[in-house]
């Protein structure tokens, strides 16, 4: 037509278009098809205790104290129990259930399912019938749950007699005592974690003294950002190795003094490493790797303390010693 121009736009144009919208629908196919994968893992794989409700069931365990010591290998034990009122029998009356990890089902102290496979097999949805062993009247349901290493847990659920696992389970560890049991999901929290300052409270209560401080490293990050403009600033620029020395110092400061204010108990096998120590100064000589609990260390750290040690050891009080010994591994 007259007077209007035509305008196609370049082949090169059109194919990167191309490119960019094939690139992008096959990075979300990517990321979506991760995602299946992943959770399908998440939810399959037994190495990964990962817990959710199923018709309309929760996962419990017993419920006891957050315990923070280590452990040794072992297995737990957990039994879990619950009555069951028969009005009618039913036809059909199929538990499924699933164990963290190992699982005995009983019926009135009759085992109706015992699990002999492996502990990596918890993961399966497990049923047995209920039906055949029902009569009118009450029925005592128990669940015996062993896991490896870990806190026993159990899932089940029996929609033709109205049976979930929730709260109202009890629950033991030994058979006699026994206790309401605890949603997992509801695991109550470590009580020391409860003696501090949630972070943003406890920074909100020093914000008097970090607002100032946070507005003068903002002022003077701008100052020293336009140096070139502040020809009279230029000689407090800092540098790599004035900011390393004042960070240096600072530590140095803060180590000295936490040196006397850490209780001497703190620190990972402390009484052991001190064993180590006096063992040197003792015996003036080397340890065997089974002679103790850290002997297996390299000798050269302990060598250094136990010379200390047993220097100041004559005129100066235990507690002391071993707050001196305290320098040596800050000067490392």
């Amino acid at each position: 037509m007259e007077g209007r121009a035509l305008y196609i736009k370049p082949v090169g144009v059109r194919r990167k278009k191309r490119l960019l919208i094939a690139g992008g629908a096959f990075l979300w196919i990517s990321i979506f098809v991760s995602g299946v994968v992943i959770v399908k893992k998440i939810v399959v794989d037994p190495k990964i205790p990962f817990l959710f409700a199923e018709q309309g069931a929760e996962w419990i365990c017993f419920n006891e104290p957050v315990v923070l010591k280590a452990r040794g290998p072992q297995i737990l034990a957990s039994i879990f129990r619950t009555q069951i009122v028969v009005s009618e029998v039913p036809r059909e009356a199929v538990l499924s259930f699933r164990a963290m990890k190992r699982a005995t089902v009983l019926l009135d102290n009759q085992v109706l399912y015992r699990k002999k496979a492996d502990f990596n097999e918890w993961k399966k949805l497990h049923c047995v019938n209920l039906a055949p062993k029902l009569s009118l009247g009450s029925h005592e349901l128990r669940i015996e749950v062993l896991n490896q290493n870990g806190y026993p847990a159990l899932l089940a659920y029996c929609k033709q007699l109205g049976l979930f696992t929730e709260e109202h389970w009890k629950a033991s560890f030994d058979g006699t005592t026994w206790g309401h049991a605890l949603l997992v999901k509801r695991t109550k929290p470590c009580e020391l974690s409860r003696k501090f300052q949630r972070a943003d409270k406890a920074f909100l209560s020093q914000l008097h003294f970090f607002f100032p401080l946070f507005t003068v490293i903002f002022v003077c990050t701008l100052l020293f950002s336009k140096v070139r403009r502040f020809s009279w600033f230029s000689c407090i620029t800092p540098t790599a190795n004035g900011m390393r020395s004042i960070l240096l110092a600072s530590w140095v400061i803060l180590a000295l003094n936490n040196i006397r204010k850490i209780p001497l108990c703190c620190g990972m096998d402390h009484s052991k490493h001190m064993e180590y120590i006096h063992y040197l100064a003792s015996t003036m000589h080397l340890p065997f790797a089974t002679d103790g609990w850290s002997m297996f260390h390299p000798p050269l750290f302990y060598l250094f303390s136990a010379i200390i040690y047993k220097l100041f050891l004559d005129f100066l009080s235990l507690e002391t010693v071993c707050r001196i010994l305290r320098i040596l591994p800050l000067l490392c």
